[in-house]
């Protein structure tokens, strides 16, 4: 009976413990930001880096494993989150080629009057760069949960 009680206890501490963390993440949620699930995703794998890598010395070498793999699927969300994809994919088409567009305010990274075959070009490129930041994550995530098992 003692142990149902403290179990209870204990559970309930850290069902708060949780409600506080996650609070600010599901606030700021928006029905129409899609990244928010990369947000929420960032936040988990953040708590998981530390849950890891509290002991170190005890962690076997299948989690020292796991510790590496979720350090990097952090790297790829931050990209994903924080990644300005039009700006990069201006760069590397004004670097192709130096028709695209007049290209007078690259350095501010604002977007010049295009054509609409350079904003064609821009937007596929812009699209296969954030697909390519995709499939890395979800590649990553998939490596780390057969890991797991």
């Amino acid at each position: 009976m003692f142990l149902k009680i403290r179990n209870w206890f204990i559970d309930t501490k850290i069902g708060f413990k949780n409600l506080f963390y996650w609070l600010p993440i599901i606030w700021n949620d928006r029905g129409w930001d899609r990244y928010f699930v990369f947000n929420i995703l960032n936040h988990k794998v953040k708590e998981m880096i530390k849950y890891y890598g509290y002991d170190k010395q005890f962690i076997e070498p299948k989690e020292n494993n796991i510790h590496e793999e979720l350090y990097k699927i952090r790297d790829v969300l931050h990209g994903i989150i924080w990644y300005d994809y039009n700006k990069d994919a201006q760069e590397i088409l004004f670097q192709k080629s130096l028709s695209f567009g007049d290209m007078c305010a690259l350095s501010f990274g604002d977007m010049c009057a295009l054509s609409k075959k350079d904003s064609e070009k821009l937007y596929q490129l812009k699209q296969k760069l954030e697909k390519n930041d995709y499939d890395k994550l979800f590649k990553l995530l998939n490596n780390y949960y057969k890991n797991l098992v």
